[in-house]
């Protein structure tokens, strides 16, 4: 599996990768590295950057060289209960909306002219709100079990990934060698700092040997990411729009008419 249809590119994967894929590894090979110092703080904001805004709208474009280009609109409130929507679009022509309001969320599928409608317990609703305590518990036989945070985001087409970038810090940065910081850069009026660093062999195949992130200083947001092998970039993500309290209306979030549509919904 690529990288792109691990964050972005797959629609399905993307709602169901979240804390599976990378954090549920155990064992030696999977075992989390130290992380430096000077970029432990950061990470520590990327793990929790949901806790540094209400509302949020964001842009993500994706360059692929293989040819999945693609952008994805983001908007999201997160009290008293949270409300996403999310629109992306390909070059391809495949065109999704998703939704997340009052318990439930909606997948429509413009292209297709299907929809799919899921509802979410209370439980998960509500429940990216407790910290775990640790992220990481090691076992009495030297392995280890990652316990993510639960997301708020139930939808979002990948944009999600870098507005809560917990996966990408807990399961690639912590199994990375040779993170450092590289540069500090403007970004959407922002500091962002660069780091940079080697994927272990667990994510070599989708990560490449070489990833450049951007993140933002003050909140963990993750505005830019770059994905390279033996020194070419094959994939770029980049936040093209970030706005972060300023109120989004309640209805950008009200479920459309879908009854022109087949309903997909498993």
């Amino acid at each position: 599996m690529n990288r792109k249809s691990i964050l972005l590119g797959s629609l399905v994967v993307v709602s169901l990768v979240s804390g599976v894929l990378f954090l549920s590894n155990e064992g030696e090979a999977n075992a989390p590295s130290p992380i430096p110092a000077d970029i432990q703080p950061i990470v520590d904001k990327m793990i929790d950057s949901v806790d540094n805004y209400k509302f949020v709208t964001a842009v993500v474009q994706v360059d692929s060289e293989n040819g999945a280009d693609s952008t994805t609109s983001f908007s999201a409130k997160l009290e008293p209960r949270v409300k996403v929507k999310s629109e992306y679009i390909d070059k391809r022509g495949q065109s999704i909306q998703q939704f997340q309001n009052n318990g439930k969320t909606l997948t429509v599928d413009l292209k297709q002219k299907t929809f799919s409608a899921i509802p979410i317990s209370r439980g998960m609703e509500q429940g990216w709100k407790d910290r775990p305590r640790h992220r990481f518990t090691y076992l009495e036989d030297g392995k280890f079990r990652a316990q993510p945070r639960m997301s708020p985001f139930h939808v979002g087409l990948g944009a999600e990934s870098m507005l809560f970038p917990q996966d990408f810090a807990l399961g690639v940065m912590h199994r990375s060698a040779d993170l450092q910081i590289s540069s500090h850069e403007a970004m959407l009026g922002r500091d962002a700092t660069v780091i940079e660093g080697t994927p272990n062999e667990v994510h070599l195949d989708s990560y490449g040997d070489h990833f450049k992130i951007w993140v933002d200083t003050e909140t963990g947001i993750l505005l830019k990411s770059e994905f390279s092998n033996d020194g070419q970039v094959f994939e770029t993500q980049t936040m093209t729009k970030l706005e972060l309290d300023n109120p989004v209306s309640d209805a950008k979030f009200d479920f459309p008419s879908v009854k022109e549509y087949k309903n997909a919904t498993p």
